[in-house]
């Protein structure tokens, strides 16, 4: 019912408008003398009726000044987003000139053979810039999760999150324990970058295990979603991963 009238209020108004003007009409003939001619009592009600067209009228152009605010805004920031392609590989081929980069948690990879490595490699395909890169890789293992932080690919760059062959260094036995990742031990990934006007997001991919390939599921975009927390990915004190160019 709430709904109902919402939705028909100008029709609901114009009859209530209708209604006074009948009741004051039928007073106005019965004793004009305490209710007043029909004349005084139409230039009143046309006045009140100005007064909330002046108020509808501002309104109207307030929401129609807000929606167009709205949508250039967006316009500027979408204008602004990179777009990547994100591939997750056992044999990826690293160029002459690639960067790879290792996770922040002090593991160290090395090559396969021939230069071929198992992980990450995004590619800028757009004229932007993806600014502040995080990339929070969740296994289905027991596997503490990794964090790769890339301060910066540049407009048509590829890089490489190497989690290949992870030598996890053994400082009490001073050895290196080789411990070989599967694809499906991937989870999730989730991915954060800060664009060139400073706009946060965050993508989501969760690995589909029937075919080994990351799926994109969700998206969060700071302008049309809210805030991304701080404490969940902020520029503050970001350090970049180390990395190794071929």
């Amino acid at each position: 019912m709430k709904k109902f009238v919402i939705e028909n209020k100008n029709f609901f108004f114009g009859m209530l408008v209708g209604v006074i003007l009948v009741l004051i009409i039928i007073l106005s003939f019965v004793n004009s003398n305490i209710f007043g001619n029909v004349a005084d009592w139409v230039s009143g009600i046309g006045s009140i009726v100005a007064i909330f067209m002046i108020f509808w009228q501002v309104k109207k152009q307030r929401d129609y000044d807000i929606k167009n605010i709205s949508i250039n805004k967006e316009i500027n920031f979408s204008s602004s987003r990179p777009l990547f392609t994100l591939n997750y590989s056992d044999s990826i081929q690293l160029q002459e000139g690639e960067t790879v980069y290792q996770t922040l948690d002090q593991r160290r990879f090395y090559f396969l053979g021939d230069k071929r490595i198992l992980g990450i490699d995004i590619t800028n395909i757009s004229v932007k810039p993806i600014l502040a890169l995080e990339v929070n890789v969740k296994y289905a293992s027991n596997l503490s999760n990794s964090v790769f932080k890339v301060n910066q690919v540049k407009a048509g760059d590829r890089i490489v999150l190497g989690m290949g062959i992870l030598n996890i260094l053994d400082e009490e036995n001073d050895s290196e324990n080789e411990k070989i990742l599967k694809l499906n031990e991937i989870e999730t990934v989730v991915v954060y970058f800060t664009t060139e006007i400073r706009e946060k997001i965050k993508l989501t991919f969760k690995m589909n295990n029937s075919n080994n390939v990351l799926e994109y599921v969700g998206k969060h975009i700071e302008n049309r979603d809210g805030r991304i927390d701080n404490n969940t990915y902020g520029l503050n004190g970001f350090e970049e991963s180390l990395k190794y160019t071929r």
